[in-house]
């Protein structure tokens, strides 16, 4: 009778076993929302065994939190500056690798409002131009580098609008203010797809404005999966991840 127990318990359990999942948890750039959930969905179908717990914020954020122990077990940053300072605080293991390079853009729901470029910014119609804090925020660094290059700032310091991550200058841009600096990988939010027309709703900006906006990624030290966040991390760097981030504006050499 007892082996009859033990086996059943046996034969019960095996479907938990074969189902279980190794939970792997990523820190990721504001930015990376709308691109991460056909990445997610693409690593799923190849790894069912490990589940994604992602969480966003703004790159400076994260490595602050990352440098005081959170724990992550990857992270995919909006640059290379911050991944870079968590390998010099030796809270990462191996130098940053580049997964795709963003681009930014200008955007409004007030059509035809920045249809003359940049210099619509000066325009006394536009009164607030919301971009992502350029401290922890490197949309926001490429966007402050823009208006400064472009000899504009003087004329549009005072209506500058500062967001903590990339997700809120959309939010802003959106509901409260005139403009916005955003990624372009966000006009393929279902929210913006009425208003992804390019020159009515949205402009290009020139790259020799601004830095190139290399996003890298590093594997944590203290990683509770280190062998999962090892596997997304090739995932990531693969041609169909490539294949992913190109169809959302982003560049991938």
């Amino acid at each position: 009778m007892t082996k009859r127990i033990v086996t059943a318990f046996f034969f019960c359990i095996i479907p938990i076993i074969m189902h279980s999942q190794t939970s792997l948890s990523v820190a990721a750039a504001a930015n990376l929302k709308i691109p991460m959930t056909e990445l997610e969905s693409a690593f799923n179908s190849e790894h069912p065994d490990i589940k994604l717990t992602i969480n966003y914020g703004s790159s400076g954020k994260l490595t602050a939190q990352i440098l005081e122990g959170a724990p992550f077990d990857i992270f995919l940053a909006a640059d290379t500056l911050f991944p870079q300072k968590i390998f010099d605080a030796q809270a990462g293991v191996g130098e940053p690798v580049i997964y795709a390079s963003g681009k930014v853009v200008l955007f409004t729901v007030i059509k035809n409002s920045i249809s003359k470029g940049l210099v619509a910014l000066k325009d006394k119609k536009i009164k607030t131009i919301s971009i992502a804090n350029p401290d922890t925020a490197p949309y926001g660094r490429a966007a402050l580098n823009v208006i400064k290059k472009y000899g504009i700032y003087e004329d549009v310091e005072k209506k500058l609008v500062f967001a903590e991550s990339i997700s809120q200058v959309v939010q802003q841009a959106v509901t409260a203010s005139d403009v916005g600096f955003i990624a372009k990988s966000s006009l393929f939010a279902v929210d913006l797809q009425k208003y992804n027309v390019e020159k009515t709703y949205w402009i290009d900006i020139d790259t020799s404005l601004y830095e190139p906006i290399d996003q890298a990624m590093i594997i944590i030290k203290n990683a509770k999966e280190p062998e999962a966040a090892g596997v997304f991390y090739d995932f990531i760097l693969s041609v169909k991840a490539a294949e992913i981030f190109r169809k959302y504006g982003y560049d991938v050499k």
